[in-house]
């Protein structure tokens, strides 16, 4: 449960440095909801929410703040942000294997 934790963590912190591209290729082939617990996890550290919602459309932006307020309104559930962290970085992994996820420092 540690490790996973960590990994989750370095997970968040590495999404700092992936290119504009890279996290628009990660939105576009994550679930809405998958998004929204990253979303809900970066709230606390301004440099990944302003890259994350940096790379959105207003509308979609719009959207999610939205989401977020309806859905997160009684907190969070540990396993729902492990299992959604989870296929996050299943998908990362993907798209840093295809090479449309690269970072510019890990």
């Amino acid at each position: 449960v540690q490790e996973k934790k960590a990994r989750h963590q370095a997970f968040l912190a590495q999404l700092k440095f992936a290119e504009d591209s890279g996290i628009q290729a990660l939105m576009r082939g994550a679930a809405h909801d998958d998004i929204l617990v990253l979303l809900h996890a970066a709230e606390k550290d301004v440099m990944l929410k302003k890259k994350l919602y940096g790379n959105m459309s207003d509308n979609s932006m719009k959207i999610y703040i939205e989401d977020l307020v309806f859905q997160f309104r009684q907190g969070l559930p540990d396993y729902r942000f492990d299992e959604a962290m989870t296929r996050l970085l299943k998908t990362a992994d993907s798209l840093t294997k295809d090479g449309a996820l690269k970072f510019t420092k890990t």
